[in-house]
């Protein structure tokens, strides 16, 4: 073979090697005909592996439907049934076997062999011992997690988010296990589809193709994983299921959908919110927004420190937060620390979405809440106005507020005023109040403080 492969077999030669993957050892025989080939003769190898990388490689991506029905239509004429297959058969067949070609033509061929159109749905599971062969070897050299993961997907033939796949490995009595580099070789094996969402997360799908899934099915029963996968694939129905054409729909609605199960379990007393934290959490790592759907989880399920671990999850989506969002977590914030009677971290809260905001109106709204919690503490506000540079931050404010002096309303100027009046700045509230009365002369708030104040 190696002289062949040299000089040739009687003239030019094409060597053709179909399902390079199925060969033993493959990765030493590409190094050999790497090694012997020669000029002119040449080698085409087709293969599911991205290993193996020629001179000219192809990719050669799957079948529309237009391809399918084609292909449909060239084998049912050579097995003379063209008369069978109507329209709605060929989508019947296509939409069964997914556009896979093999499984397609073997549908065809008990057609063939029946004389009628038959139920596609009804001899599909046929495919499976006729597509063994592809992939038992590919099956036998994978590592033992990219196995399970493997009979995971194909236990539930349905697209999840890739990242839901990795959070069953944290569910409680599991042990830890490499899902993303499981994924990665599945991929690479082609054993799974990968279709990217175009959804905000961009957090990408997975799924098993009929041919690769009938045979895991098959392999799931004399599965050492079989008990975990049983249970990992509870865990991973509750995600909800999808087709393809749901990943646009990113991975938020499978998480609430997740999240109403847990509360729905814990208040029926069947299990407990905290044993699932950790699933969340990591879906909340890649996914920031689920640390907001986290907030409100421990709150609402009453888990103990329930308003520190919130406020915990806030802050670390506020880490992450594009600035628009920034307020309204400032926001949230604050009624933790007003729920919690800590007045100094409400007070920096309320100061922080009034430096967030871009609008005149709820920085004035932010000054009032201020202004009104100052008074609330009497004696203890300069206490309270010493505590981590509090008083700095608010003199920001006061400050980003003069700034848009001009746009502001009278009302808005006297809360500008009374906030500037206590941080200790008479004078300058005083001609802050004047503004607002040269805006609104009948504005009782600016008046009471100039009075208060004196011209």
């Amino acid at each position: 073979m190696q002289r062949w492969l040299s000089e040739g077999v009687g003239g030019v030669t094409l060597f053709v090697f179909d399902n390079f993957e199925t060969v033993y050892s493959p990765a030493d025989v590409f190094r050999w005909m790497d090694t012997y080939i020669r000029p002119p003769n040449k080698v085409l190898v087709t293969t599911r592996v991205r290993d193996f990388v020629g001179d000219y490689p192809i990719e050669v991506g799957g079948m529309n439907d237009v391809e399918a029905e084609r292909l449909l239509k060239e084998h049912g004429a050579r097995l003379g049934i063209s008369h069978l297959l109507t329209t709605g058969y060929l989508r019947d067949v296509i939409a069964e076997a997914e556009g896979h070609p093999y499984v397609m033509k073997v549908l065809l061929g008990e057609v063939a062999k029946e004389g009628r159109a038959v139920n596609p749905a009804r001899i599909i599971g046929s495919a499976g011992e006729l597509l063994t062969a592809l992939f038992e070897r590919t099956f036998s050299v994978l590592a033992p997690a990219a196995q399970r993961v493997f009979l995971l997907l194909s236990s539930w033939r349905v697209f999840v988010p890739e990242i839901a796949v990795e959070a069953v490995a944290l569910r409680p009595g599991n042990e830890r296990f490499d899902v993303r580099g499981a994924l990665a070789d599945l991929r690479r094996y082609s054993l799974i589809e990968h279709v990217k969402s175009d959804s905000e997360d961009e957090e990408d799908f997975v799924g098993v193709p009929l041919a690769a899934a009938i045979f895991g099915r098959r392999k799931m029963e004399t599965s050492p994983y079989r008990l975990d996968i049983q249970q990992d694939r509870k865990l991973l129905m509750e995600f909800g299921p999808g087709r393809r054409g749901d990943v646009r729909g990113g991975i938020m609605a499978r998480v609430d959908r997740l999240i109403r199960e847990i509360a729905r379990r814990a208040l029926a007393g069947n299990d407990s919110i905290e044993s699932m934290l950790p699933v969340l959490e990591y879906i909340a790592g890649r996914v920031p927004r689920v640390y907001l759907r986290l907030a409100e989880l421990v709150r609402e399920g009453g888990l103990p420190e329930s308003l520190d671990r919130a406020n915990g999850y806030l802050g670390l989506y506020l880490e992450r937060a594009v600035p628009e969002e920034k307020a309204e977590i400032w926001t949230r914030r604050a009624e933790i620390y007003r729920g919690k009677g800590d007045a100094a971290q409400e007070l920096h809260a309320l100061a922080e979405v009034a430096l967030c905001t871009g609008r005149v109106e709820e920085m004035g709204r932010m000054a009032n809440w201020i202004n009104n919690k100052l008074l609330q503490l009497g004696d203890r506000k300069a206490e309270i106005l010493g505590s981590f540079g509090l008083r700095e931050t608010l003199r920001n404010v006061a400050e980003r507020m003069h700034a848009r002096l001009q746009g502001m309303s009278a009302t808005d100027c006297s809360r500008l005023a009374w906030l500037m009046l206590n941080l200790g700045n008479a004078e300058q509230a005083r001609d802050v109040a004047k503004l607002g009365l040269e805006k609104n002369p009948k504005n009782e708030y600016c008046e009471k403080l100039v009075e208060r104040l004196g011209a």
